[in-house]
């Protein structure tokens, strides 16, 4: 009896002792990952609650398997408003994520859900926002809206080694240079998009809604002429004005142009240049005194827009791009054609002609014109005496004299009739001259479009069609800002620079054009200053970094921000 109480009670002991133990022991990890998991899980809701994520996700735990799953939604974002939504495009989120991959909502977007993405992590620091899927021009032209920096090593490194290119590469800085702003991130989640992340701190923020606005321009109006001007202008009517200038190209091109449309005097164009050209032109009038609401003018652009068969759109647009990237404006989404640039690195006109066409004094050009004086080539004789000898006027009355009584009349008849040749004799002279000068003018030496504009450039001050403070990019500018108002202005100058092209490629310039040339040296003249400066911006140093933008730009249309 005693023997069976002292095995049961060891039975009693071993369980108490051993088994209990081990049992609790077996159940630990359950307990362990049950707590962590609840932390994790607790952690996690926290974060979500302060990104402002929780009504967006759902958070699901197993606490057998430490295993916690989380839904998010995955968007596509878009800018807001520049015009309409001025508040939240300038200004940072309040509540931006803190989740690793949310580094999009620094700003405030416009967000559509695309679908859902579900996550399955054990601790709450493994737990990844996903990316938002942006357009990459959006993201470009904003980012250099709010006054990011493009860095051209980072964007020449996309271009070349495009997917493969290092993680934590910069393609925008902060304003001031010294940080990354929009950098290349970890391709986790990018399914073979290009990963990009953001950072962005309050105070980089330098321009505001009243800055321009990327890939654009402003053309302000030029000012009018001086009263002396004015006064000169109508006191000395159309024949007064230079040779080959005609009267609607007088000094009033600089005022109101008579096709304007009625209430945007006086105010500056903004013209907004995407990759096919000349996407809007508007002008904006602001609130008066009265309280007013400013309205805004869009412009009719069909004679500014790119088409078949036409370089006129073309024409407009690079000079447009040539005028905005020289006053430091980001213009990289148009890119100017190269046999347009090509023309205006390499095309010359000789100085000769600008000599013939009153641009240029002869003494500010190399020797060109041949020696009227050389003995080797004496000017012909086109004496009516030398030319017929035998009809002399004396031999003549002789012959012609039936009486006395019309010897006088005779004289008088015969006197005429010389002095009539002899001037017919000097025209004819004259124009040979002149002939020969013109086919001289055609072998001299040429000039460059920067060149050829400045000359022009003075000539216009001098003729009074462009006040005498403006300088070529100022001049470009009221060009580009009559030809948004004129049609038939800007036909002019668009007509000019075909002509000008045309010669150039068919190997030089022949007496037709020069003929054509003299009717149209006004539009000649601001057409040079066009190209002068589509000719400048062929030459800046930052050419190679629009062209690894637009590259870049158009390989990927899509990235994913986060």
């Amino acid at each position: 009896m005693s023997s069976s109480q002292n095995s049961g009670s060891l039975a009693s002991d071993v369980i108490t002792y051993i088994g209990v133990p081990l049992a609790v022991i077996g159940i630990l990890p359950v307990f362990y990952n049950t707590v962590l998991t609840l932390a994790a899980s607790y952690k996690i809701n926290r974060w979500l609650k302060r990104s402002k994520l929780q009504s967006s996700t759902s958070v699901r735990s197993d606490i057998i398997n430490r295993v916690i799953e989380v839904e998010f939604e995955r968007y596509a974002i878009t800018p807001l408003d520049r015009s309409y939504q001025k508040s939240g495009y300038w200004e940072l989120s309040p509540e931006p994520s803190l989740l690793e991959g949310g580094t999009w909502s620094i700003f405030q977007w416009k967000k559509q859900s695309i679908g859902r993405k579900t996550q399955r992590v054990q601790y709450a620091d493994q737990l990844r926002q996903p990316q938002s899927e942006v357009d990459f021009s959006d993201l470009v032209s904003y980012l250099l809206d709010l006054g990011a920096v493009p860095n051209q090593q980072g964007w020449g490194a996309l271009r070349s080694r495009e997917l493969w290119i290092s993680t934590g590469s910069e393609l925008m800085k902060s304003p001031d240079g010294c940080y990354g702003a929009l950098k290349i991130a970890s391709r986790d989640d990018s399914d073979g998009h290009l990963s990009l992340s953001l950072t962005w701190l309050q105070g980089w923020t330098v321009r505001n809604a009243s800055s321009l606005p990327p890939y654009s321009v402003c053309l302000s109006q030029p000012a009018t002429l001086p009263e002396k001007e004015k006064v000169r202008e109508g006191l000395d009517g159309p024949e007064t004005r230079p040779a080959g200038t005609p009267e609607d190209s007088a000094p009033r091109w600089l005022n109101s142009s008579p096709d304007q449309e009625k209430g945007t005097n006086g105010a500056a164009i903004i013209c907004e240049i995407s990759a096919d050209g000349l996407l809007v032109a508007e002008s904006t009038n602001e609130a008066s005194q009265d309280g007013s609401v400013p309205t805004s003018h869009k412009f009719r652009i069909d004679h500014l827009q790119i088409r078949s068969g036409s370089l006129n759109g073309i024409w407009f647009a690079s000079a447009a791009t040539a005028y905005g990237t020289t006053s430091r404006t980001a213009l990289w989404k148009y890119q100017i054609p190269h046999e347009i640039l090509d023309f205006a690195r390499h095309g010359t006109i000789p100085c000769g002609v600008l000599v013939m066409l009153g641009f240029v004094d002869e003494s500010a050009t190399p020797h060109w014109a041949p020696d009227s004086t050389s003995p080797q080539t004496p000017p012909p004789d086109f004496s009516y005496a030398r030319r017929t000898p035998s009809m002399s006027p004396t031999r003549q009355i002789e012959n012609w004299k039936p009486h006395e009584q019309y010897t006088a009349q005779d004289r008088t008849r015969i006197e005429q009739q010389r002095r009539i040749q002899d001037m017919h004799d000097e025209v004819l002279l004259a124009d040979q001259s002149r002939t020969a000068r013109i086919s001289a003018a055609f072998q001299s030496s040429k000039w460059d479009a920067k060149l050829v504009a400045e000359h022009n450039l003075r000539w216009l001050k001098r003729s009074g069609y462009i006040e005498q403070p403006l300088t070529l990019e100022e001049a470009a500018g009221a060009v580009l800002y009559r030809m948004v108002r004129d049609v038939e202005f800007a036909s002019s100058v668009f007509k000019v620079l075909c002509s000008w092209k045309t010669w150039v490629a068919s190997g030089g310039m022949r007496m037709s054009d020069f003929s054509a040339l003299q009717d149209v040296q006004v539009a000649f003249a601001h057409g040079s200053v066009l190209l002068a400066l589509i000719k400048r911006a062929a030459a800046r140093e930052d050419g190679t970094l629009s062209l690894d933008i637009q590259e870049c730009i158009g390989r990927w249309r899509t990235v994913r921000l986060g």
